[in-house]
């Protein structure tokens, strides 16, 4: 108890003391800067977590894919039809062909250039529930119906010219919803995409396959492309899995983009490069996916010889202008299994046309989607209750002290005076014949003076008669309490 009695004694005295008040202060200030000024450099690095979700979907992304056939570089016919004022030789080299097929305008390729072993294509979606085809119950739909095939050129870089065909394309005029994904609902059924491969001739024939996100149309060489030898493979199984990524816009460390285009940074590639093509030379750049609309032929061989760093340049370019990955991404993991070789057997097909089809079964997934969403590492309420708690922690500070402080600003800053604080009870203490007040006492208590018994005087065994109308005068001859005699008590004689 005495220890407890001195420790205060000793606090009492620290508070009373101006130079330790500021030893105080400048410690604790000190203490809460360091701490405010770590929480802002933990904030101010803008770090990211990422959280992963595992989800199963009720209802399916159809996923789009793209398939790529050869374009046939040594047939004549369409060069002649393509070039019709020109005399054409039949001992035309391979090269020779080759280059007048790259200088031909595109859209003529669209329409004369031909597939080697004349390949053709059946897609059919199964069991469908998606309201423009059905009322509720699930029919099969061809791919074209449900949505517009996208034809596309491009050149791959063992100079082989090929055509694709992308199904499920998100941009689709003819939706209320274009640029939104195809949904469907996940009903049971085990195949999801059937499509046949079929070829006219014995001759070998193979196309390239991927599956990818609806949003964009992609090059050969940059996708993931899996070959699939027609005849040979006749029947192949294929299921995937879809992994979206979602990533934060600057100043987080993600550095993601947010893209006008549907198809984000692939877009704003193909759009630099088809304007730098194009002011360069007039020309269609080989790595870009072209359409039925162009009328412009593939940048000329004689353009790349001359400047053989032309594309190296150009794509230094445009990875400046499109210099940060978009914000969402969807990645198709696919996996092909090929389950028999040269079909024989089917009721369906005709023996001798069996090793002339290929088909090609996409199944539903029945594994989770995975989500990886990037979120800030310190949200900006998590901030604010940081710095509050370091605030409160070092100087007891709080919302409640801060209203109060601004209670008394505010009345202070409108009357324009000093706002009183309450006065204390005046504690009196009592001394001998004294009224004493305590050294807390904001007014001055006037003393009251002390009663005096006053003994009448006599004269010769005679009491005289003293008044005892005593009353208090001083006050209107601005007389001191203490010359006047104030009367209290009975007369004695």
């Amino acid at each position: 108890m005495k220890f407890i009695i001195s420790l205060t004694k000793k606090i009492n005295a620290i508070r009373n003391n101006r130079w330790a008040k500021l030893t105080l202060f400048i410690i604790l200030m000190s203490g809460m800067a360091w701490q405010v000024y770590q929480i802002n450099m933990l904030y101010l690095r803008f770090d990211t977590v990422v959280d992963i979700n595992v989800e199963r979907q009720f209802h399916i992304q159809l996923p789009s894919f793209t398939i790529c056939m050869d374009l046939d570089l040594d047939a004549l016919d369409p060069l002649k039809e393509i070039y019709p004022d020109k005399q054409l030789s039949n001992n035309l080299t391979s090269d020779e062909k080759r280059k007048l097929y790259r200088s031909a305008p595109i859209d003529l390729l669209f329409k004369y250039a031909v597939i080697q072993s004349d390949l053709t294509i059946n897609c059919l979606l199964i069991c469908s529930q998606n309201s423009r085809f059905t009322n509720g119950s699930c029919v099969d739909v061809p791919c074209q119906d449900y949505s517009p095939v996208r034809k596309t050129i491009a050149w791959a870089r063992n100079s082989a010219l090929r055509r694709c065909d992308t199904y499920f394309h998100w941009n689709d005029p003819s939706r209320s919803n274009s640029g939104e994904p195809f949904m469907e609902e996940s009903n049971g059924e085990r195949d999801l995409i059937n499509f046949n491969i079929t070829k006219a001739s014995n001759e070998q024939a193979s196309v390239i396959f991927s599956m990818h996100d609806g949003s964009l149309v992609p090059w050969t060489e940059d996708q993931d492309f899996s070959s699939l030898h027609v005849g040979l493979m006749s029947i192949v199984s294929v299921n995937y899995q879809l992994t979206r990524i979602m990533l934060l816009e600057p100043p987080y460390k993600t550095n993601c983009r947010k893209y006008p285009k549907l198809s984000g940074w692939v877009g704003c590639m193909y759009d630099c490069k088809e304007e730098l093509n194009r002011k360069d030379s007039n020309g269609w750049p080989l790595d870009v996916p072209a359409e039925s609309n162009v009328s412009i032929p593939f940048v000329p061989e004689s353009r790349q010889l001359g400047d053989p760093h032309l594309t190296h340049k150009i794509n230094r370019e445009c990875r400046r202008e499109c210099d940060r990955e978009q914000c969402t991404l969807n990645e198709y993991s696919h996996y092909l299994k090929y389950i028999q070789y040269n079909l024989t057997g089917d009721p369906n097909i005709d023996p001798s046309q069996s090793s002339y089809l290929t088909r090609v079964y996409i199944h539903r997934p029945f594994n989770f989607d995975v989500v990886y969403k990037h979120r800030p590492a310190i949200e900006f309420i998590e901030y604010f209750s940081y710095v509050g708690s370091a605030i409160g922690l070092w100087f007891g500070f709080s919302c409640l002290t801060f209203f109060n402080f601004a209670e008394k600003f505010f009345k202070q800053l409108i009357s324009g005076k000093k706002v009183p604080e309450k006065a204390p009870k005046t504690l009196m203490k009592k001394q001998g014949n004294t009224n004493e007040t305590s050294t807390n006492t904001p007014k001055r208590i006037k003393k009251r003076p002390p009663n005096i018994t006053l003994t009448p005087p006599r004269t010769n065994n005679m009491i005289l008669p003293i008044s005892t109308n005593l009353s208090p005068t001083y006050k209107s001859f601005n007389q001191s309490p203490d010359d006047v005699v104030r009367f209290n008590g009975p007369l004695t004689s």
